[in-house]
């Protein structure tokens, strides 16, 4: 059966292609073949699109184009506004093809290996024990919540594994090749389910291969630096070689 014929939003051809339109390679044709109007969004000009986000993911593709790497681009909220239970990045936006889920299994989705793939996790713990523990989880209810209610939840792909201590939901969606599409929906999940204002100055890296993990090493360090020893640390540690140099003193004097 062949695919019905729809008007694509964004350049008004006529595509048959429900995933991204063949002629502009929109996204925004699966909003339309999902009856969602998208008039009351953000998903039709980029004045809602977080600055530089847009630039990296066309650096992104072009890596893509020029490598067989695997191929990131990671957000990170500037320093001091870290999430209040991760220090990593908000979001990465990983080559077609490079996402799996927690649980290890390959994320089927999209075609070739080259285009845009993003995963949203929400970990709960299925046995609260502590007040951590449950104030996490409230914080990944209400998150998953904001997530749930946005216009492009429906094309997300979802999943669901288990350890002994989470409970993981995962949502995943592969964005083709569509630069500006990905970064205004990755943009509203910023600000929306992350609660990030777009006023907000965040930074963006794009690596490929070795230099992502490199990248992601640094970024970790820099919002967490060694902790500066407190005096009372200082004169615990001084009082510890203190005394252990008069142990040594007295076991050489009992040995002359």
């Amino acid at each position: 059966m062949e695919n019905k014929i729809l008007k694509c939003p964004n350049c008004g051809a006529s595509a048959t292609n429900h995933q991204n339109c063949e002629y502009c390679g929109s996204l925004l044709v699966r909003f339309v073949d999902k009856g969602i109007n998208l008039s009351n969004t953000s998903y039709i000009s980029d004045s809602e699109v977080f600055p530089g986000l847009i630039q990296h993911l066309q650096q992104n593709l072009k890596m893509q184009e020029n490598t067989d790497e695997s191929v990131a681009t990671d957000i990170y909220r500037q320093l001091g506004k870290k999430e209040w239970y991760s220090s990593g990045a908000v979001m990465s936006i990983l080559r077609t093809g490079n996402c799996i889920w927690q649980d290890g299994q390959s994320i089927a989705l999209g075609e070739g290996n080259q285009g845009f793939c993003v995963t949203i996790r929400f970990d709960t713990y299925r046995n609260c024990n502590s007040s951590y523990e449950n104030s996490f989880n409230l914080q990944m209810s209400e998150k998953m919540t904001r997530f749930e209610k946005l216009d492009c939840f429906p094309l997300f792909t979802p999943h669901t594994s288990y350890s002994n201590e989470l409970l993981t939901n995962e949502y995943a969606i592969d964005f083709g090749k569509d630069v500006e599409g990905a970064a205004r929906l990755i943009s509203e999940i910023m600000q929306k389910v992350f609660l990030i204002p777009l006023n907000e100055e965040i930074e963006i890296s794009t690596n490929q291969g070795n230099a992502i993990e490199v990248a992601r090493d640094q970024a970790f360090k820099k919002r967490n630096p060694p902790s500066k020893p407190s005096k009372e640390d200082k004169w615990e540690k001084w009082m510890y070689i203190v005394g252990g140099t008069a142990l040594i003193i007295q076991f050489l004097v009992k040995c002359t």
